[in-house]
């Protein structure tokens, strides 16, 4: 059973997806996986070196992933991870970010980034941090925003429009 939180968003992207005049620039479905076991959350906590942030679990016993989130960016699952490595796409924006990058986000230069999505152009992604390393666990950086959310429910609030980008802007 999906959550109310998860349910907003796959029914946000599903109308604004029919409500698309043009199929050439239709954005694509907002597809929601099959859920991953207890076992993949757990391998996929092991393969990120750091615990999931609950919601984000609560997540992926849900959905796997999903497709077209928000800007038409995905959420990575378990299933994404190819032998333990996060998408080429979330691997090539982490190691844009480390350093001066994070720094400028007011991040050691050395924190663990995992990556939850990346648009599909690679110039903006959600990246998980530890506990206590941010004002949040999850990072929105991109084209000159920054965001730090809470919770991956509070992510998912912003990108079903039940709550503004200033809530979390940085």
């Amino acid at each position: 059973m999906l959550s109310d939180w998860v349910r907003e968003v796959v029914e946000q992207r599903t109308r604004e997806h029919l409500a698309d005049p043009d199929p050439d620039r239709m954005s694509p479905a907002p597809g929601l996986r099959p859920p991953a076991t207890p076992e993949q959350v757990a391998e996929l906590e092991g393969w990120a070196g750091q615990p999931l942030e609950p919601t984000y679990a609560e997540f992926l016993r849900q959905g796997d992933g999903m497709a077209d989130f928000s800007r038409s960016m995905p959420v990575f699952g378990w299933r994404d991870w190819a032998g333990g490595r996060p998408p080429e796409a979330g691997r090539r924006f982490v190691e844009m970010m480390r350093g001066e990058l994070c720094e400028d986000c007011g991040l050691a230069p050395d924190v663990p980034l995992v990556p939850v999505s990346v648009e599909p152009d690679g110039a903006v992604a959600v990246l998980m941090i530890p506990a206590g390393a941010g004002p949040g666990r999850f990072l929105w950086f991109g084209n000159g925003d920054l965001a730090f959310f809470p919770t991956f429910r509070d992510l998912f609030a912003y990108a079903a429009g039940r709550r503004s980008w200033a809530d979390y802007a940085a």
